[in-house]
């Protein structure tokens, strides 16, 4: 038959993974039965937007905002704009519907040089450094549990690398029960905190000169916030 370009579109029928092409007659060609359901989803978009980063990085960004006042506002800022971000992309993803995410958006408005530009940055420097930032991130708490000598964090995020990867590519149902059972222990653990926060009253701490924090100091402390917020673009792909 005739040859024909499909968009990657990738949709769920049951459980049967199905690619299409929007640009096509409606032809669906399954791909693969694989048990894929709204909650593989869902956990998976919360698990990367909570990620690691919650337990570390709100620290860095209250030491660069002076006051807790400022400390809140960095935070409703950073919820507001996210949130914004995410209503915009769901828009998108639902006039424009296909697994590239990103990349098809900006290959229908900007073409393709644009959108190769940034899949591009994607796969060599956006995803990488998120791996290795957050894989670090492990590793300094698993070295604060069990110190292996000087290459303690090298060795703990190197081997959670190792790891993960070789559970996603030893199949979908491997990987969807993995990302699952991590968010689960990831949400847990902030509820924990939030309740420990609640219940237990914190010691006193010594007087300290007030500092206020400058717009530079805010504008680092808001690069903290949208990076723990990150993550709700992924629902996109």
């Amino acid at each position: 038959g005739a040859e024909a370009e499909f968009a990657g579109v990738v949709d769920v029928i049951g459980e049967q993974a199905v690619l299409w092409d929007d640009d096509s007659l409606g032809a669906k060609f399954r791909l693969a039965v694989v048990p894929a359901h709204l909650k593989d989803a869902v956990a998976l978009v919360v698990g990367i937007v909570i990620g690691a980063g919650i337990f570390r990085l709100p620290s860095l960004g209250a030491g660069n905002t002076g006051d807790a006042q400022t400390m809140m506002l960095a935070w409703i800022l950073g919820a507001f704009i996210s949130f914004m971000g995410a209503l915009c992309y769901a828009e998108l993803a639902s006039a424009h519907p296909n697994a590239g995410g990103e990349y098809h958006f900006l290959d229908r408005a900007y073409g393709s040089e644009v959108a190769r530009l940034f899949a591009w940055a994607r796969m060599t420097v956006i995803a990488p450094g998120s791996i290795a930032l957050f894989g670090f991130l492990f590793a300094d708490y698993a070295t604060q549990i069990w110190n292996l000598g000087d290459t303690s964090n090298a060795i703990y995020a190197a081997a959670l690398i190792i790891v993960l990867t070789g559970i996603n590519i030893g199949g979908l149902s491997a990987g969807k029960w993995t990302q699952n059972l991590l968010t689960l222990i990831e949400a847990s653990g902030l509820v924990l905190v939030i309740v420990v926060g609640f219940s237990v009253s914190a010691p006193p701490l010594p007087a300290a000169a007030a500092s206020s924090g400058s717009q530079g100091a805010f504008g680092l402390a808001m690069v903290f916030v949208l990076l723990t917020y990150g993550g709700w673009n992924d629902a996109a792909y």
